[in-house]
């Protein structure tokens, strides 16, 4: 079975505020790892570290985007699934600075 890989730019940005409890969004693009086009409609979870407990899920969109808003301090696994491609999973860490 032939499985095709893709990549995960994951990007932090902060969403404006100035509470030590801020929250962040977590964004990024999904694309074909071999030829560089977007993935669109791409299953994206969130999902709580080390528990793996579900956050939230979005798809990507046309031009293989999405983005989670108001994401809390804390250890988060991105988790991205597509068919015909195999599954992938990203950590980032989200900190209240």
């Amino acid at each position: 079975m032939d499985k095709r890989f893709f990549s995960i730019l994951a990007l932090f940005s902060s969403v404006i505020g100035f509470t030590a409890n801020a929250a962040v969004s977590v964004s990024g693009r999904i694309i074909d790892k071999t030829d560089g086009t977007p993935l669109e409609y791409a299953n994206v979870l969130l999902l709580s570290l080390p528990d793996s407990i579900f956050v939230s899920g979005t798809v990507s969109n046309s031009e293989g985007l999405f983005r989670f808003s108001e994401v809390g301090a804390g250890k988060y696994a991105v988790k991205v699934s597509y068919i015909g491609y195999e599954t992938a999973t990203l950590s980032c860490e989200v900190s209240s600075n």
